[in-house]
């Protein structure tokens, strides 16, 4: 079954959902302006978060029959701008990766990708091998080591 993603009033790609037996995959693919989204379906019965989009990027989650059943026959996909706590949301794997991301924010600005990690003093530091390139801030109400990454991951000197 495919549906409509729809950003920003309009139609900006497609979400293929495939039922396996213990669990239904989505594929997500599409381009909108290059942003932090958060992704719904919505289906006849309920809506199911799917995850964080970039705007460009495929999408790919499984989810259990169980987080899926509540959602019914799906309908649409909606990708909303996250705009919470400064463009803080949670980090996904997948734009950091090889760099841990447990507990961490992120979000786009100035061309660069921003991923706060917890910090405390007397706590070892968080992805030590950059303290250099890292500036501690409050964000979220929480001390956090910020770190700058390009689009291609590597890390790059704090805005």
């Amino acid at each position: 079954m495919v549906i409509p993603l729809e950003a920003d009033g309009k139609t900006v790609g497609t979400v293929d959902i495939r039922r396996e037996e213990k669990e239904t995959c989505f594929f997500l693919r599409g381009t909108a302006k290059p942003d932090l989204y958060r992704v719904t379906i919505r289906g006849d019965r309920g809506t199911v978060f799917l995850g964080v989009w970039e705007g460009e990027q495929t999408l790919c989650r499984r989810l259990s029959r169980e987080l899926t059943a509540p959602l019914g026959t799906p309908l649409c996909a909606c990708a909303v701008r996250c705009q919470r706590d400064e463009g803080w949301v949670s980090a996904p794997p997948e734009r950091f990766a090889p760099w841990p991301t447990e507990h961490g924010l992120c979000r786009r600005r100035g061309g660069v990708w921003e991923l706060a990690l917890p910090y405390r003093p007397d706590r070892p530091f968080p992805l030590p091998e950059l303290v250099c390139l890292a500036r501690i801030c409050t964000v979220a109400g929480e001390e956090r080591a910020v770190f700058c990454f390009d689009d291609d991951r590597a890390p790059v000197m704090p805005l």
